[in-house]
């Protein structure tokens, strides 16, 4: 076969669920190729920060004027507005009590609302895509791992480029690629090799994911980003948790290899200074949130209040939404998270342990590196990530809605229903 990654159909299936609609009216030639565009668009976009990201996510969230009522009603639309409205209208609801509060800080309204529409429509969006079978979650596969494929290969261009100047990297001089800034590339590494890791956990024929594998490794290593160090290691462990003592066995020992070499200071993770930057930021975060616990400072505040002369984020998903918009956000994402969370593990389906996979490594991630209210890079991500989670644990109950008892490629007869 020409190319064995996107007709080796049946194992993305076994790794990520893949609903086959049955009763749908298919897309005109232009409707398909346009969202597929689209889609393709915003994925490949997405780590190189193009202005194509945000144009495609635009048209996409502009789909959704022709969704009917039903297909917003259906399984994997409605669990993704129940897993993102308890958080962001708290979201909303803040930043309107900013615009009228007498702040030190002006938070960024518009940063707010851009957020908030992102993470909403473009989901909602995806999700009906999705339930029409105009996306699939083996076109998401296989573009994300194209993605990832250029993003490894813009790490070696970067290692290249520091060899040839004489600076061999490491963890005082980290690598970027074209993404910009390490920990973004090795949040890429981490997710492609968690990817990878779950294909071949269903088997998966192809070469590919090994080669993804062996390649991704040593930029992740070169990135020095202990967020995506421990997000690979995280995600790897929900791989192998349940099925493999000896596999989860050697996990535990590198992560306690990983951490008996820093406190030995084999290994330096401190970078001139970082991890004790990071907790002075955390201590300033929760300083401030105690200040403004309930409606928070305002999204984007954080590095321009009293006291962050490093101006600088919180580095921490959840410290960053408590500090910006209050408590009411924050426990409505921990529900929602948990929520999501929750579905996956107790699905009785090997089939989901990719989406939980990388679910975990985002989240994993983003308590290290990033914030969810200000990063469009990890907005994009979490859309993604999370809408293909309510795919998976969506219960199949409806007529028009089928899961495959056994994987079959594009163009098979009519799966059978879950039993």
């Amino acid at each position: 076969m020409s190319n064995s990654f996107a007709t080796d159909s049946g194992d993305i299936i076994r790794a990520f669920p893949s609903v086959t609609p049955v009763q749908i009216s298919p897309p005109t030639a232009w409707q398909a190729h346009a969202v597929k565009l689209l889609a393709a668009l915003f994925i490949l976009s997405l780590p190189f920060k193009l202005a194509t990201v945000h144009i495609a996510a635009v048209l996409l969230a502009a789909s959704l004027i022709s969704a009917k009522q039903s297909e917003l009603r259906a399984a994997p639309a409605r669990l993704y507005l129940g897993t993102t409205l308890p958080w962001l209208i708290p979201v909303l609801v803040a930043t309107a009590w900013h615009y009228f509060a007498p702040l030190t800080v002006e938070p960024s309204f518009a940063e707010a609302v851009k957020a908030v529409a992102r993470i909403l429509l473009l989901g909602l969006a995806w999700a009906v895509m999705l339930e029409r079978g105009w996306l699939s979650v083996r076109f998401a596969v296989t573009l994300s791992m194209i993605t990832v494929a250029a993003v490894i290969l813009s790490g070696y261009y970067d290692l290249y480029n520091h060899w040839s100047a004489g600076t061999a990297p490491n963890w005082n001089h980290r690598i970027s690629g074209a993404v910009y800034h390490p920990n973004a590339l090795g949040l890429f590494m981490a997710l492609g090799i968690v990817l990878s890791a779950a294909l071949l956990r269903a088997r998966h024929a192809s070469p590919w994911p090994w080669l993804l594998i062996i390649l991704a490794l040593p930029i992740l290593w070169a990135t020095g980003s202990r967020g995506s160090l421990i997000g690979t290691l995280a995600g790897l462990l929900c791989l192998v948790a349940y099925t493999n003592v000896r596999h989860l066995a050697l996990l535990v020992s590198i992560a306690a290899s990983v951490w008996a070499a820093e406190a030995l200071e084999i290994i330096d993770f401190q970078r001139a200074g970082s991890d004790v930057t990071r907790r002075a930021l955390l201590e300033l975060a929760i300083a401030k949130w105690r200040e403004a616990p309930w409606f928070g400072w305002g999204v984007g505040t954080f590095p321009f209040l009293e006291g962050n002369r490093w101006r600088t984020g919180t580095h921490n998903v959840l410290l960053d939404m408590g500090v910006s918009v209050g408590v009411f956000a924050v426990l409505g994402w921990l529900y929602s998270t948990l929520r999501l969370l929750w579905g996956l593990i107790t699905r009785r389906d090997e089939a989901v342990r990719g989406p939980l996979a990388m679910l975990v490594t985002l989240l994993a991630a983003g308590m290290v590196d990033y914030t969810l209210l200000t990063s469009s890079l990890y907005q994009g991500l979490w859309v993604l990530i999370a809408v293909h989670a309510c795919w998976a644990i969506s219960p199949f109950t409806s007529t028009a809605r089928a899961m495959p008892a056994n994987p079959l490629p594009a163009g098979s007869p009519e799966p059978q229903k879950l039993q």
